[in-house]
């Protein structure tokens, strides 16, 4: 999904009408990596071998995170051509944050996408919480700025790899 609106991005004219687009990226965007997480499941079972459990959610997790890196890559550029190279960069890196922040919502209190539309009220009342006394939520703040930091090494990484520079015309 994220990389669907990527791709969608540079196609519209007008940035303000780019705006809502981008919005659906960034709602979307922590979808990609927060498959990473799904690793926590890992746990012997009696009929399937670990190492399989292993290959497969690696495989969907490094499938889904490519795609992501992908999709933020072309979001970059975007804001790059809109306005500078460095705010892309500042993008990216305001981004990041907001992604571990994504992640954490889903995986540790069971947020979805979807509930910005479905339950808005719900959702912003918990976020309203961690950031009012984040010295109470310091999981939350580790695991967010943890993540983050992971995802701009592994993106950064990324971008080192001939095929980062291409993108889709």
């Amino acid at each position: 999904i994220p990389l669907g609106f990527a791709i969608l991005l540079p196609r519209s004219r007008h940035f303000s009408r780019s705006l809502p687009l981008l919005a659906m990226w960034l709602l979307f965007f922590p979808n990609a990596p927060y498959v990473l997480t799904d690793l926590m499941h890992l746990q012997p079972r009696a009929a399937i071998p670990l190492w399989f459990d292993l290959l497969m959610l690696l495989s969907f997790a490094l499938t889904a995170l490519g795609f992501g890196f992908q999709s933020l890559h072309l979001v970059q550029q975007w804001i790059a051509s809109q306005t500078s190279a460095l705010t892309g960069w500042l993008a990216v890196l305001v981004i990041m944050p907001l992604t571990g922040f994504g992640i954490y919502l889903g995986r540790f209190l069971r947020w979805n996408s979807w509930d910005i539309i479905k339950r808005p009220f719900s959702l912003f009342g918990d976020i309203f919480v961690l950031i009012r006394h984040p010295l109470a939520h310091l999981h939350t703040w580790g695991f967010t700025i943890g993540f983050a930091v992971m995802l701009l090494i592994a993106y950064l990484a990324w971008m080192q790899s001939p095929n980062a520079k291409s993108s889709p015309s």
